[in-house]
């Protein structure tokens, strides 16, 4: 499993953008009377509250917000309200209340204690939604600086087009606004304090309400932690890398596992040879016309978790052997996945999946792609710049450095709006209880960031668990699954580092 990750930054010097949202600014929530709570599901409440678009502006336009609610099922033993986020950014959290299937699967020491509380973060359906055309997805790698700027004409004219449907809601998608969204939640509940648990970028949702309202915390679960304190390009870096260390294990399970498709073969040499050929034309995967982008894409997206190994096996065992050939035209191509950045990945593809948005002009690609970068901009703007520094990520990640690099650091190029969060190191004057969980392997949020948030949280406490998985509570691993309720319902913090073994990860029942 991956233990650490050395990091290496050569050829660009890297800065930070001096845009800084107005942190003396708090939001304009509305008073509990505004939430008119109403029966939905089987057991849920759900409700609107309406907050401001823009929490600088707190008298301005204001969109809403959906709200589920799930009540505790011992209230003799509440502990409070426990808000939820699953990340993306883009993914929906009222289904997780409102849908039993789902609801269920949420360990019974949080149903019975907590009031749960899901809810859809502004720019998702339910909620107000960011309006968008057709995606034009920066999910191939330019060929060239004549491509790129025809790239990066295309995708300003899309995003002005987004914008111009969306209003004043598109510039304000980023982690600080949501954090305000979360404080008016907490006011319009009429609580005095919170407990979040909040997965990939739900961290960094997280960590922003913790920095913007830290007395408000009563404790704070952060699974597959979001680093939102180093620049985007070294962040590029970390998950190149740490895609590259996972492919390394999915390839040794290979050799030791007699049930993986490609078990006795050079899994390495076959991917390798695999993506020449589709870098000459599209190769045939059981019926469907992969692109060497594409074939990229189908590994980042499934290496990163241990469970999706046996179908990533399956993809170059169904290779057609034959010479690389055009696709016909009733021949499917394979799509590239909805999110590449260090928040996104397979658990949010994942999660998006389960939690189908109701709005035919939305797209959850677009909002990982806006959400991002309004959080992760990068400094680096022209072909030239962003060409040099994967040259440099290559060099530490050969196989996948190339599709990983250009897609966390092309699509923010020359983004044609203020940037409203950029990275910053986390200043939090009075420190909530925060317990960060992790995988060792995790190739989305990789190990080398949730250390480097805990060192900014001092009496923080850590779990690591030795899995190639991003996102890990609620999983069956119990050793993890007892540290986090304990925590939640008592405020029991487990020593510091705890380890656990990462076996077995599969999902809870109930």
């Amino acid at each position: 499993m991956v233990a650490s990750v050395v990091i290496e930054l050569t050829a660009v010097g890297l800065g930070l953008l001096a845009v800084r949202w107005n942190g003396t600014a708090r939001p304009g929530p509305a008073p509990a009377s505004a939430m008119a709570w109403r029966a939905c599901g089987a057991a849920a409440e759900c409700a609107t509250l309406p907050v401001p678009a823009d929490h600088a502006r707190p008298t301005g336009p204001t969109i809403d917000l959906s709200l589920a609610r799930h009540r505790a099922q011992d209230p003799a033993a509440r502990r409070g309200v426990l808000l939820i986020n699953l990340g993306g950014p883009g993914i929906r959290g009222t289904d997780q209340i409102t849908d039993p299937a789902k609801l269920v699967k949420w360990p019974s020491a949080v149903r019975q204690h907590f009031d749960l509380i899901g809810f859809d973060p502004r720019g998702v359906p339910g909620s107000s939604y960011l309006h968008c055309g057709p995606h034009e997805p920066w999910r191939t790698r330019p060929r060239g600086s004549a491509e790129f700027d025809r790239k990066v004409t295309a995708r300003g004219a899309w995003l002005r087009d987004c914008a111009s449907r969306t209003g004043d809601l598109f510039n304000h998608l980023d982690g600080r606004s949501v954090a305000a969204d979360v404080e008016a939640i907490r006011v319009a509940l009429g609580e005095e304090k919170i407990n979040w648990i909040g997965y990939s970028y739900g961290t960094l949702f997280g960590l922003t309400y913790a920095e913007m309202f830290p007395n408000r915390i009563r404790a704070m679960v952060l699974d597959g932690v979001v680093d939102h304190s180093t620049p985007t390009e070294r962040l590029a870096v970390t998950r190149a890398v740490a895609t590259e260390h996972a492919f390394n294990d999915f390839a040794k399970w290979c050799a030791g596992e007699s049930t993986c498709a490609l078990h006795g073969r050079d899994v390495g040499a076959l991917w390798d040879g695999l993506a020449k050929r589709a870098g000459q034309a599209p190769v045939d995967v059981d019926g469907t016309s992969y692109s060497d982008d594409a074939l990229a894409g189908a590994v980042v997206e499934r290496v990163t978790s241990a469970r999706d190994w046996p179908e990533l096996a399956g993809l170059p065992a169904k290779a057609s052997p034959n010479a690389a050939s055009q696709p016909a035209p009733n021949r499917p191509t394979a799509s590239h996945p909805a999110a590449s950045h260090p928040a996104g990945g397979r658990s949010a593809a994942s999660r998006a999946a389960e939690s189908p948005h109701p709005a035919p002009d939305f797209n959850v690609g677009a909002m990982i792609d806006v959400g991002d970068c309004s959080d992760y901009p990068s400094r680096l703007n022209t072909f030239n710049e962003i060409s040099a520094f994967v040259a440099d990520i290559v060099r530490q990640a050969p196989r996948f450095g190339s599709f990983v690099g250009w897609q966390d650091l092309g699509k923010c190029a020359q983004w044609p709006f203020p940037v409203p969060n950029p990275p910053g190191s986390i200043e939090l004057t009075d420190l909530p209880p925060v317990l960060l969980v992790n995988a060792t392997g995790d190739a989305v949020t990789p190990l080398t960031d949730a250390r480097t948030v805990a060192g900014q949280l001092p009496g923080s406490s850590s779990v690591m668990v030795d899995a190639d998985e991003h996102g890990v509570y609620g999983y069956g691993v119990k050793c993890a699954d007892t540290a986090v309720e304990r925590f939640l319902v008592d405020l029991a913090r487990p020593p510091d580092p705890t380890d656990c073994d990462g076996s077995p990860l599969v999902p809870h029942g109930g």
